[in-house]
This record gives C-alpha cells, structure tokens and sequence, in this order.
C-alpha cells in the first residue's frame, strides 16, 4: 500500500510539474500573442493613418479638378455671351445704318455718291 502511495505521488508531483510547463509555455504563448497583437493595431494604424492622408489629398485634387472646369464652363458660358451681345449689337447697328441711309439718301443723293466715288477712281487706284 505504501508503494501504491509512493507511485501515485510520484504521478503527481510528474503531472504537477508537466502542468506547470504546459502553464509556463501558455503564458509564454499569451504574451508573444499579445506583442503581436500590439504590432499588428500599430501597422494598421499607421495604414489607416496613410490611407486617410492619401484620401485627402485626392479629395483635394478632386476638388481643384473641379473649380478649374466649373471656371472653365463659367469662362466658356461669359464668352459666349460676350459673343452673342456683340452679334445682337452689330446686327442693331446695321439696322440702324440701313435706317438711317435709307431715310438721308434719296436717288438725287444716290446718283451725287456713285458720281464721285466713279470719279476718285483714277486716283484711288494710283495710290
């Protein structure tokens, strides 16, 4: 019976110390897991830190893209408009001339600008 008692605290003090290994490698496991679990939430917030510096540029770019066409419609659209006045003016201009000479000039007067236009011709076509 003592040798039964002997074995069994033999087995005990074998598993006791095979538990306290396996402890020791456990807490050795958990703080390599922990180191990494440290190195990883730092890589990631440096990333997250890159990856919202990167956004911001291109939304600024983004942005600045887009002034520049809206400038460039903005510049297009006043051209246009600059053009369609100048057209509405020289088409009220040449209505007005035409108004204008046909209520000044007469055949009498007509026949007077043919008479000396045909006659400066001589010494127009000289100079």
């Amino acid at each position: 019976r003592a040798q039964r008692v002997q074995q069994e605290l033999t087995e005990a003090s074998r598993l006791r110390t095979e538990a306290e290994a396996l402890l020791k490698q456990a807490e050795a496991d958990r703080a390599t897991a922990l180191v990494e679990a440290a190195e990883l939430i730092e890589r990631a917030k440096a990333e997250a830190q890159r990856v919202s510096e990167a956004a911001a540029v291109e939304a600024e770019g983004s942005a600045k893209r887009r002034e520049r066409m809206a400038l460039g419609r903005i510049a297009a659209a006043e051209a246009g408009a600059v053009a369609e006045v100048r057209g509405a003016a020289a088409a009220i201009a040449l209505a007005a001339a035409r108004n204008v000479i046909a209520e000044r000039i007469d055949a009498k007067a007509d026949a007077a600008l043919i008479d000396s236009a045909v006659a400066s011709l001589p010494t127009k076509l000289r100079a």
